[in-house]
């Protein structure tokens, strides 16, 4: 009974993929595509431009949040933040751990700092 229930889900895979190719192979890749004399290297060929243009559509996503892709791999771009900006946002976090440190040394207050907070 063990082998039996080990094995189980491993035959209904293959009765789901069965069925997706037996659907896929009755439709065809292109149902747009009606040519009743298509060869499979004119099929062979619509995959191969669409999967092109699926993957340009990807890049241009992707680039489109700095993230690029090179013959060296991945690179992803860093959003720029000015001079001013860092000093403005450190002088902040370290204004408000001086705040906190003295409210509870005083009052021993228990007042949470999160340092991933976005004031800081």
């Amino acid at each position: 009974m063990g082998a039996i229930s080990n094995l189980l889900p491993l035959v209904i895979l293959f009765v789901v993929v069965g069925a997706f190719a037996f659907v896929g192979y009755q439709v065809g890749p292109f149902p747009s595509y009606n040519n009743a004399h298509a060869t499979g290297a004119d099929m062979a060929q619509q995959m191969y431009l669409w999967t092109n243009d699926l993957a340009n559509q990807g890049k241009k996503t992707m680039e489109k949040k700095n993230v690029m892709f090179t013959k060296d791999g991945m690179k992803v771009g860093v959003k720029e933040m000015s001079e001013e900006e860092y000093a403005d946002r450190t002088q902040r976090c370290v204004s408000l751990l001086r705040t906190l440190a003295t409210r509870q040394s005083n009052t021993h207050d228990t007042t949470f700092f999160d340092p991933f907070d976005p004031l800081c």
